[in-house]
């Protein structure tokens, strides 16, 4: 996300479409599960019954995280759209900021005596 210090003013487009003006966001990032990295040429330690292999585990890769945020407007993109590949831009003070993202889901949220509301998440790619 781009560095900013309030949500007020800043739009958002996914494929060239406006998703309307932001609201709020998370976005998160997280390690894939770790892996058995232990080479044929791990060190072994004790004897017989005892005998043991000092294991490498790393974490191999970084997810490439997610974001999911609220727009004010009833949202674009339905059920059908779900998997769309596009560039996913954040428009603050004139200054674009964008990376290539998978529509991972959408909503429409309304209540009583306010505006509805798109809540969105996306999944970066690569």
């Amino acid at each position: 996300m781009p560095d900013i210090p309030s949500c007020q003013n800043v739009s958002v487009s996914f494929g060239g479409v406006a998703l309307g003006n932001l609201i709020g966001f998370d976005e998160g990032y997280s390690a894939a599960s770790p892996t058995d990295t232990t080479g044929a040429t791990a060190t072994i330690v004790g004897t017989g019954g005892n005998t043991r292999v000092i294991r490498q585990v790393e974490i191999t890769m970084i997810e490439p995280g997610s974001i999911s945020f609220r727009c004010w407007g009833n949202p674009p993109f339905g059920r059908a759209d779900i998997g769309l590949a596009a560039t996913l831009a954040f428009t603050v003070g004139g200054v674009v900021t964008s990376w290539t993202a998978q529509l991972a889901s959408v909503q429409r949220v309304g209540s009583a005596g306010e505006l509805i509301q798109g809540s969105y998440q996306f999944q970066f790619m690569g």
